[in-house]
């Protein structure tokens, strides 16, 4: 019942990981209706992938929730499920996950612990693409400014070329440096020979 085992780790930003999530998620339930959103920069819910229609019974749903991990099931009179979802914890605020049965139908015990379980690996994979997101910026920023000015005498070009998919960290570059009015510097450094 479960997708690639694999999806999750080898996702390397936020949104192939929400992506894998809800991939997994359409195999759990055997539903097309899911959603994956985090907040945007105002702190509304923006779906990342899934089902755009759900987002906003999602965030009725799910707007007291206050405790990532916390599984909210929505039923109807008979004691059906019309509804799963959670909020799922990063370093960042948390991502909304909301899986939409229709029609509605029972959903087991071992069905909620998958979603929890599931939920919490979508969790850590999100801390990790997270990391490595602040990582890149970190090393690309650096790189910027190790290069010095953009600005080149005529004649000079630099270039630049990375070693380390998807970081596109290390590698070879070169920068032209003016030491004086009329003495200019080539330096070449090869961190992967």
């Amino acid at each position: 019942r479960r997708g690639d085992p694999g999806q999750l780790s080898a996702a390397s930003d936020v949104a192939q990981v929400l992506t894998a999530g809800v991939d997994e998620l359409h195999q759990l339930f055997g539903t097309d209706r899911v959603v994956a959103a985090l907040p945007d920069v105002q702190g509304a819910p923006e779906v990342v992938v899934g089902a755009t229609a759900l987002l906003a019974r999602a965030r009725h749903t799910l707007a007291g929730m206050i405790d990532p991990g916390t599984v909210h099931q929505e039923t109807t009179a008979e004691g059906l499920t019309t509804g799963v979802g959670t909020l799922v914890e990063s370093t960042g605020p948390p991502a909304l996950v909301w899986v939409r049965l229709s029609p509605a139908r029972a959903v087991s015990p071992a069905d909620l612990t998958q979603f929890r379980q599931l939920c919490g690996t979508v969790s850590r994979a999100l801390r990790r693409a997270r990391a490595d997101e602040i990582q890149r910026a970190v090393a690309l920023a650096l790189q910027r400014a190790i290069l010095g000015p953009q600005d080149l005498p005529e004649g000079f070009a630099v270039r630049y070329e990375p070693a380390v998919a998807p970081l596109q960290v290390g590698g070879d570059w070169s920068a032209v440096v003016r030491l004086g009015d009329d003495v200019t510097e080539l330096r070449l450094f090869i961190s992967n020979p």
